[in-house]
C-alpha cells in the first residue's frame, strides 16, 4: 500500500481533479471583495479633491503599506488555505488519501503551492489596477510584486500548518494574523516588532517611499536579508506542516485498519 508512491506530478494531477482550487461560499466572496477593494479605493482617491502636492506614487506606496502589506497579504491565504485539512477530514476524502499511494506531504504541498500562486496572482492584478488607477510609476511594481509573492508563499505555508495543528484553525489564524503579525509589527518602540514575518514584508517595500531618508531605512531589514528570511521561514514552516500531516496520516491509518 505504501510501496509504490505517486510522484509529485501525479499527486498534483490527482488532487487537482479531486479538490476545488478556489474557496467557496462566504470565503470565496470575501476573497473576491478583498482583491477588488484596493482598486476601488484607488478610483475614489484618483477623483477625490485631495491636495495636488501628494504625488500618485506616494499614494500608491501608502496603500501598498497600509492595505496590501498590513492586511491583504495574510488575509487572502488565511481565507484560502487555513481550513483545508479540517475540510477534507469532514468530507471524508482524507480516508481515501490515507489508504492510497499518495504521500501525505504531497497533499500539504499541493495546497500551499496553489494557495500561494492564486493569492499572488490575485494580489498582482489588484496591485496593477491600483497603480494604473492612481497613475503611479510602474517602476514601483517589481519590488511590490516580490513582496507580495514572498508574503503569499510564507503565509500560505503558515496558515496551512496552523490548519493541521489546531482543531479551530480559523480562530487560531485570526489570533496569529491580527495579534502576532499585524499588531506586533505596527509597534515602533519595541524590538519585538522585528520578529513577525510582516515586518520583513514591510522592509521589502520601505525603499519605495520617497519620503523616507537613509536614516529611516536603517530601522528596517535590508531587502536582501528580508528576502532570505522569508524564503527560509517559508520552507521551515512548510516543512513542519508537511511533517505533522505525515504524523496525522499514520494515526488515520491506525484508526481505519
Amino acid at each position: 500500500m505504501g510501496e509504490n508512491r505517486l510522484s509529485l506530478r501525479e499527486s498534483f494531477s490527482l488532487l487537482f481533479r479531486l479538490m476545488p482550487l478556489f474557496p467557496r461560499g462566504w470565503k470565496g466572496a470575501s476573497f473576491s471583495l478583498l482583491v477588488l477593494f484596493p482598486p476601488f479605493v484607488s478610483f475614489l482617491v484618483r477623483f477625490s479633491p485631495t491636495p495636488r502636492e501628494i504625488s500618485p506614487s506616494v499614494k500608491f506606496v501608502f496603500l501598498l503599506e497600509n492595505l496590501f502589506c498590513q492586511y491583504l497579504v495574510w488575509l487572502l491565504p488565511y481565507l484560502f488555505v487555513t481550513e483545508f485539512y479540517r475540510r477534507e477530514v469532514e468530507k471524508g476524502r482524507l480516508a481515501y488519501l490515507w489508504l492510497s499511494s499518495l504521500p501525505p506531504w504531497h497533499f500539504f504541498v499541493y495546497h500551499v503551492v496553489f494557495a500561494s500562486l492564486i493569492c499572488f496572482f490575485s494580489l498582482s492584478l489588484s496591485l496593477l489596477g491600483t497603480a494604473l488607477l492612481l497613475g503611479a510609476e510602474l517602476s514601483l511594481l517589481p519590488l511590490s510584486l516580490l513582496a507580495v509573492f514572498l508574503a503569499s508563499l510564507y503565509y500560505g505555508a503558515a496558515f496551512a500548518s496552523l490548519g493541521v495543528v489546531f482543531h479551530r484553525p480559523m480562530a487560531a489564524g485570526v489570533l496569529y494574523g491580527f495579534f502576532i503579525e499585524t499588531l506586533f509589527s505596527s509597534f515602533s518602540d519595541i524590538p519585538a516588532r522585528k520578529l513577525p514575518a510582516l515586518f520583513k514584508v514591510y522592509s521589502l517595500v520601505a525603499p519605495l517611499d520617497p519620503r523616507r531618508t537613509p536614516k529611516d531605512l536603517k530601522a528596517f531589514y535590508p531587502v536582501e536579508e528580508a528576502v532570505l528570511w522569508l524564503l527560509i521561514a517559508s520552507f521551515v514552516v512548510g516543512g513542519v506542516g508537511a511533517y505533522l500531516i505525515g504524523k496525522q496520516e499514520l494515526r488515520g491509518k491506525e484508526r481505519l485498519l
